[in-house]
């Protein structure tokens, strides 16, 4: 495929992960700046944050991590408090006026009812686990922004996140919120409010972005310079879900 007949199919964690590529300087300050001894050079850090962006773009399988089975199995439970449909890929152990307990890949997560039900009480009357898609037309491109977000309310969409541990503003430099409102306004859904919902299983936690006037330019210049990006490394991309490419159809 020539470059000029190039699309492109982003999403918000690979923005995110291409973000933290362009600041890696910044990160490893934050994380080392202040040590005598840092456990790798900045240059070492920033060759990470590369491999790390090119194995995103390639979607090579991430290793196992229990914070996500623990994130993905909090969704599972959510999703069948509110439908009353239970996924079979969490059995439950045990379930009482305190509390949940599942097995999801052969480990058990005791879920309270205290942080369950907040968050169920504030997405039940949504619509759940919404495909969003929409074009984002750049100089450089034509650009497929998507992404499944938890629920989608009247003017406001609401995705549930799980922590170890949160901070205030945990999730402002992130892209989610610009790219789920632009996806869900291109679906037709009079949106103008991001909602996150926080756990860290102790408290629940709210963050609320607002669509702003340059949302669109800010999105267009983010994915000019991924596009950028991945022209400039075409030739170590081997997935090329990265250009949007669809399956051929058959003609008979």
């Amino acid at each position: 495929m020539k470059r000029k007949d190039r699309q492109y199919r982003f999403y918000a964690t690979l923005l995110d992960t291409f973000e933290g590529y362009l600041n890696c300087d910044k990160i490893y300050q934050q994380y080392y700046g202040r040590s005598n001894d840092p456990k790798v050079s900045e240059d070492e850090f920033a060759q990470t944050k590369y491999l790390e962006l090119i194995d995103k773009i390639n979607r090579v399988p991430r290793e196992f991590s229990a914070a996500a089975d623990r994130g993905i199995a909090f969704n599972l439970v959510l999703d069948w408090c509110i439908t009353g449909q239970r996924s079979d890929e969490i059995e439950v152990i045990k379930a009482n006026d305190y509390a949940i307990v599942v097995e999801y890949n052969n480990e058990q997560y005791p879920f309270p009812r205290s942080i369950l039900l907040p968050i169920v009480e504030r997405i039940k009357d949504g619509l759940m686990q919404v495909w969003l898609e929409g074009y984002l037309q750049t100089t450089k491109g034509r650009v497929k922004l998507c992404g499944y977000t938890d629920a989608v309310m009247p003017f406001k969409i609401t995705d549930v996140k799980t922590t170890k541990q949160y901070k205030a503003f945990k999730y402002r430099d992130g892209w989610q919120a610009d790219v789920y409102m632009y996806c869900a306004r291109c679906e037709g859904f009079e949106v103008s409010e991001f909602e996150y919902l926080v756990t860290d299983f102790k408290k629940v936690y709210t963050e609320t972005y607002t669509w702003q006037e340059d949302t669109e330019s800010k999105l267009v210049g983010i994915c000019e310079q991924f596009i950028d990006f991945i022209d400039q490394h075409e030739k170590v991309i081997t997935d090329e879900r990265i250009y949007n490419l669809e399956p051929q159809k058959v003609v008979s």
